[in-house]
């Protein structure tokens, strides 16, 4: 039974770091350069990745609502004008269909409480439960009252929980997203 759990254990631990590698993925790439004369405005609810250059006279502005990374190869040069800010993305840019749901959780396997991150692309009723991997729902909350667009958190107590698998679901709007929670 021990070797079975610490296998269980072992591919969970893959499984969140091919998750956390696809949290990466999360960011939207920009690499295309801003030429003289160009602007070029980026908006997301969640992330933006830049590594293109902003040559002079050009304009660039990249909006995000939880993190703007320049990476290497990211220049603005002298004489151009740019501007990263992090802050509430307006709903007009999610009716563009640019916007998703994203939700993540941390620590995850889970010990006595557990984080969860969620971005919502637009202001919406947003709807959390916890089931089970038999659906038997552990707590639902939430989608009474409309919350803005942009980055939210909250905690969760699992210190009552049992050893196992359970199952995170955030809804908002058409959209929806899962975690699966390991405690």
């Amino acid at each position: 039974m021990t070797t079975m759990k610490n296998l269980l254990i072992l591919v969970l631990c893959f499984c969140g770091i091919v998750s956390h590698a696809q949290s990466l993925a999360e960011y939207r790439q920009i690499a295309d350069p801003v030429e003289p004369g160009q602007e070029d405005n980026h908006r997301d609810a969640g992330y933006l990745s830049a590594s293109n250059t902003v040559h002079a006279g050009g304009r660039a502005d990249y909006l995000a609502g939880r993190a703007v990374a320049l990476r290497p190869g990211f220049a603005a040069r002298f004489g151009s004008v740019f501007r990263a800010s992090v802050g509430e993305v307006p709903d007009d840019l999610a009716a563009e269909g640019r916007l998703h749901l994203s939700a993540k959780a941390f620590p995850n396997p889970v010990v006595d409480q557990v984080r969860i991150e969620y971005v919502l692309p637009r202001t919406a009723r947003a709807r959390h439960s916890v089931t089970d991997l038999q659906g038997r729902v552990l707590r639902s909350w939430g989608g009474a009252e409309a919350e803005k667009a942009g980055p939210h958190s909250l905690r969760l107590n699992t210190g009552f929980w049992l050893e196992g698998v359970y199952i995170y679901r955030i809804e908002a709007g058409a959209e929806s997203r899962t975690i699966r929670l390991v405690k």
